[in-house]
């Protein structure tokens, strides 16, 4: 829906820092600088709590390795001078002011009474920037959400001809940011699906096949491999960036055995 939505804009802008599925359907791109190499930010991390991040880089090359300690190159430009990446809210607040009707500085009043104006969770900002790492906005009786890894046990009984297919984040390929580091990339595994050795052979699998997995809204074709020392009433899914995983499925579900098929 967001893309048919994407598709009927006369103009579409983006702002980004990395080569993202809006950044190919855009007609203008206006890149902008990470995280790290802008001001002073603050992000939420995963228990809710408020962090400060601090500039750690800035782009471009010292001139003492360009020049090697003599006048800098005499080299002619190839394009216009202050197209370098920005902070993405810079170049917001110029598309603002330019626009029919601009010219009021976005966020004219406090940026904190903003955001707690807007958004429940920063109420607690109304008084101005909270001290580093100081500020929690997960509520104090959600914290026992990360108490324990431990998976709750079983309470229904395993439909017949069924598995439980299980959705699992890798250390590597799932979090796309990590995925445009060419350090990380080697550890890369390409995605595949995991069973136990005696499933699969009940179903007349073997590693290495390829198989299909239908799911509620499509099939994923992709290797098989088998393992050992895992439950054989479970297949094992990777949530894997190369994978359109999120066929239907937010969380583990109990999938007939005749909707995997080799491919």
């Amino acid at each position: 829906e967001l893309a048919r939505l994407l598709d009927k804009l006369e103009q579409l802008v983006v702002c980004d820092c990395l080569p993202s599925p809006a950044v190919t359907r855009a007609d203008l791109v206006l890149p902008t600088v990470t995280l790290f190499e802008a001001a002073p930010v603050s992000f939420v991390n995963q228990e809710g709590r408020l962090q400060r991040a601090a500039p750690i880089f800035a782009g471009g090359t010292p001139i003492s390795q360009v020049s090697g300690g003599g006048h800098p190159p005499r080299v002619f430009l190839d394009h216009l001078p202050g197209g370098d990446p920005r902070r993405a809210a810079d170049l917001l607040a110029d598309l603002a002011a330019a626009l029919p009707g601009g010219g009021k500085e976005p966020f004219s009043d406090n940026l904190w009474v903003w955001l707690a104006r807007e958004a429940p969770a920063f109420r607690s900002l109304a008084e101005g920037p909270p001290a580093p790492d100081n500020l929690r906005l997960l509520a104090e009786d959600s914290s026992n959400l990360f108490a324990s890894l431990a998976p709750p046990g079983r309470e229904e009984p395993v439909p017949p001809d069924h598995l439980e297919l299980l959705l699992v984040d890798w250390t590597f390929g799932t979090e796309e940011l990590a995925a445009y580091s060419p350090i990380s990339e080697p550890a890369q595994e390409a995605p595949y699906l995991a069973l136990h050795a005696a499933t699969a052979a009940r179903l007349g699998l073997k590693a290495g096949d390829p198989v299909e997995l239908s799911l509620p809204k499509g099939t994923l074709t992709l290797p098989l491999k088998t393992f050992v020392n895992m439950s054989p009433e479970v297949m094992v899914l990777p949530r894997h960036r190369q994978l359109n995983w999120q066929q239907g499925l937010t969380a583990n579900a109990w999938i007939p055995v005749k909707n995997l098929q080799r491919g």
